[in-house]
């Protein structure tokens, strides 16, 4: 599985938007500038910088992330649970939203989700 912050990084690839795209849609309170929100956003999508919910808030804007997903593969990261919903790790498309790859003609390569004890027997 990849991290939450791998699969922010194939959803903003996935619409085709460099960091410095994202950072210029993004307003952050203190103000950053244009490079220091890009930076922020790099430590993000290599979860350097961990997402507490007002991060969550304000990449909501402009990432079109399932909420739902980012807390499954945090609590994989964390050793919590195992993460069970496909992701492509082109476009970050999931079982649960349409692809966002936006014309993107390569064909989506999913994250195989865990077998079951005893299903590999």
């Amino acid at each position: 599985m990849i991290t939450p912050g791998a699969y922010l990084k194939a959803l903003r690839r996935g619409r085709r938007m460099s960091l410095n795209d994202m950072a210029a849609a993004i307003d952050t309170v203190p103000h950053l500038t244009d490079f220091e929100r890009a930076e922020w956003l790099q430590r993000i999508e290599a979860d350097i910088v961990p997402m507490d919910l007002s991060t969550l808030a304000v990449l909501s804007r402009v990432y079109p992330f399932d909420i739902a997903l980012i807390y499954e593969l945090e609590r994989h990261r964390c050793g919590i649970e195992a993460a069970t919903t496909p992701i492509c790790l082109l476009c970050g498309k999931t079982d649960r939203a349409e692809c966002a790859a936006l014309g993107v003609l390569a064909p989506c390569i999913w994250t195989a989700p865990p077998m079951c004890a005893g299903a590999a027997a």
